[in-house]
């Protein structure tokens, strides 16, 4: 028999079911607040489902549904933020250890049923012992998952380019050892930036440009003679980062 159990944290009731397969789903909605996937206007806080939906691969997810405990995990790695990490704390913490501290959650009625009946006992094991395999891949899973989905949260959905200098520093704070030279060096060893020295030394090259990676900021100068002069600035793209991002992270350019 499913069960719907309640949790508060703070202003937030979120709703919990457990089913009776011992498995656990959370309100979709609550959840997403909790993780900090909204938006609030004038004290109302709405969900941004179109995020959610796109994290969770699921376009159908929406107000009154509830997500598995898996899929609430991959929110919560994507969100990736100071709430999220918090909520995430309080869930794993207090709420899961709360409805699982019998290996199932156990009203007074069903631990008397329980104790009355042996036999019932070994199936609360079993599925305890499944519950707790599953649960320590899950978690294997998120801890490979974590330092990729931190990295790509830095990028997510972004649409402001940045200067190279900028990336160096996002790398850096992720543990990549880099400085912003090393990239630029790397960057015209590898045929992303023209190497040649002249005026467009650390442009894109055309392979860049064609790929969408960078972007050229014109700055114009005027000398003191009165003459001016437009200078360029390369930029990395939205799709830029990711794809430097990705690559550097896999391991494929630079160890931490």
């Amino acid at each position: 028999m499913n069960q719907l159990k309640h949790f508060t944290n703070r202003n937030i009731d979120l709703p919990i079911k457990v089913n009776s397969d011992n498995s656990i789903e959370f309100d979709a909605e609550q959840a997403a607040i909790g993780l900090g996937i909204f938006l609030e206007k004038q004290g109302v806080k709405y969900v941004r489902w179109e995020r959610v939906r796109k994290y969770l691969n699921s376009p159908q997810v929406e107000k009154g549904d509830f997500i598995t405990e898996p899929q609430f995990y991959k929110l919560a790695i994507k969100a990736n933020n100071e709430t999220a990490e918090k909520f995430q704390d309080w869930v794993t913490g207090e709420v899961l250890p709360s409805i699982r501290k019998h290996g199932a959650y156990m009203t007074p009625e069903t631990l008397q049923e329980t104790l009355a009946q042996p036999e019932n006992m070994i199936q609360i094991l079993t599925a305890l012992k499944d519950e707790q395999e599953a649960h320590k891949k899950l978690q294997q899973e998120n801890d490979k998952m974590k330092p990729h989905a931190i990295l790509g949260a830095v990028v997510e959905n972004s649409v402001n380019s940045i200067s190279v200098k900028a990336l160096a520093t996002i790398l850096k704070e992720k543990g990549i050892n880099i400085g912003q030279n090393r990239l630029f060096q790397w960057l015209r060893e590898n045929g992303y930036l023209i190497s040649r020295y002249g005026h467009s030394r650390n442009y894109p090259t055309q392979r860049s440009m064609d790929m969408g990676l960078f972007e050229l900021k014109p700055n114009p100068i005027v000398h003191n003679s009165g003459e001016m002069e437009t200078r360029y600035t390369p930029l990395v793209t939205g799709k830029g980062q990711k794809y430097f991002i990705n690559k550097f992270f896999n391991g494929k350019v630079l160890e931490a």
